[in-house]
């Protein structure tokens, strides 16, 4: 029997602003990279509709009408994209399977593992008294995760800022309950869009 097909999987985050960061962390690996010489689509069309998704939200986010229709259609088109690239890559992987896990990695994707595994979401919790420990999905370029905090969901401040996906922070209140969101710094050193919230009470 012949060597077992190795198999690309993309592990899109839940929130949009997971799946700006691992759709900007693949155009990143894929740019310049000698093993995928004709991506489809092109790195420029899939970089033009990654901001096109960060726009909508924005517009969204700013309460104007039509913004959840506008941000639906492009994370659609996002989406799309995404596959069209793990298929092209899945493809390039089929043809040299003496490389194919160097070349699902060196395209910012993941091997897809034994029986499957669910993408993780961000999150947080706490294990340690007055501490919390904040996650987000992995991705291979590391970026700034920039963390806020709220004590009421309503006024928020800054956090933590890291380059790692998981964290973990103290110096907070012991039975408070906290609000958490966080954001990242794209290549053009804008702010990517807000994450939703999500609670946590320290222990």
């Amino acid at each position: 029997m012949g060597n077992k097909r190795i198999i690309a999987v993309l592990r899109f985050p839940d929130d949009i602003p997971g799946k700006i960061i691992r759709c900007t962390t693949i155009k990143d690996c894929i740019t310049g990279n000698t093993f995928f010489t004709t991506p489809t689509p092109s790195m420029a069309t899939f970089g033009s509709d990654i901001s096109k998704l960060i726009e909508a939200q924005a517009t969204l986010d700013s309460g104007k009408a039509g913004g959840t229709a506008d941000r639906d259609a492009a994370l659609d088109v996002l989406a799309f994209d995404a596959t069209r690239l793990l298929n092209y890559v899945q493809g390039i992987a089929d043809a040299t399977p003496a490389e194919a896990e160097q070349i699902i990695e060196s395209a910012g994707m993941f091997i897809k593992a034994h029986g499957g595994k669910k993408t993780q979401s961000y999150k947080a919790h706490s294990e340690l008294s007055g501490t919390v420990r904040l996650t987000v999905p992995s991705f291979p370029i590391p970026r700034p995760v920039v963390w806020e905090i709220s004590s009421d969901n309503v006024a928020w401040s800054l956090f933590k800022v890291s380059r790692l996906s998981d964290c973990t922070k103290g110096g907070l209140n012991p039975g408070q309950l906290y609000y958490f969101r966080y954001y990242s710094i794209d290549e053009n050193n804008e702010d990517t869009p807000r994450s939703e919230t999500i609670s946590c009470r320290v222990i």
